[in-house]
């Protein structure tokens, strides 16, 4: 990326969206890079980081607002994306965010036993104005998990964590004491 002037010159092009060498004026909407799809209406392309990050700001926001203090931790490290605790800092735990920007299975790597976290948050249309949320924990995921046909990667079907016990169940993060005690306001 080089500046000129009041000039920005992408260097090179995009592997997701493929603009390429796109100039842009300062203060120039982002809407000149929008592209046309099949059916000849505009869209601005999405990158696989957009629909994690959204996800993830989205869980953390759904926690915070139920009373939990939430942290996010450096991204792309092993191990969790949200460090949660409560009120006086006695329950902490950590929690996976899986984002999607469909009703599509989510990967889980190649091994089962490297999955780290206790909870799992996955949201499936996380760049939409309406997400959904499905809290799992970690032993739930591994038991629900299938392998696919090569005997290699696993993955978590849609069908077994679209269910009603997991949809939007944050009162299943809610550790026993703190349901009978003021700390935690059901919304």
């Amino acid at each position: 990326m080089h500046v000129q002037g009041s000039r920005l010159k992408l260097a090179a092009p995009c592997a997701v969206c493929g603009v390429s060498n796109t100039r842009l004026s300062v203060g120039q909407p982002l809407r000149s890079l929008r592209t046309a799809s099949m059916d000849g209406q505009e869209k601005t392309p999405r990158h696989n980081s957009t629909t994690g990050n959204s996800g993830l700001n989205f869980a953390a926001w759904q926690l915070s607002r139920r009373g939990w203090y939430v942290s996010q931790t450096v991204r792309n490290a092993r191990g969790s994306d949200l460090i949660v605790t409560d009120a006086n800092e006695t329950v902490y735990f950590g929690v996976q965010s899986k984002a999607l920007s469909k009703r599509f299975p989510v990967p889980l790597g190649h091994d089962l036993q490297k999955l780290r976290s206790e909870w799992w948050i996955i949201t499936i249309l996380a760049n939409s104005d309406s997400p959904i949320c499905y809290i799992l924990r970690l032993e739930e995921v591994r038991a629900l998990a299938g392998q696919d046909k090569t005997g290699g990667k696993w993955w978590l079907d849609p069908k077994v964590y679209d269910r009603g016990e997991f949809r939007e169940a944050w009162h299943r993060l809610v550790p026993p004491l703190a349901r009978i005690g003021p700390a935690i306001i059901p919304l």
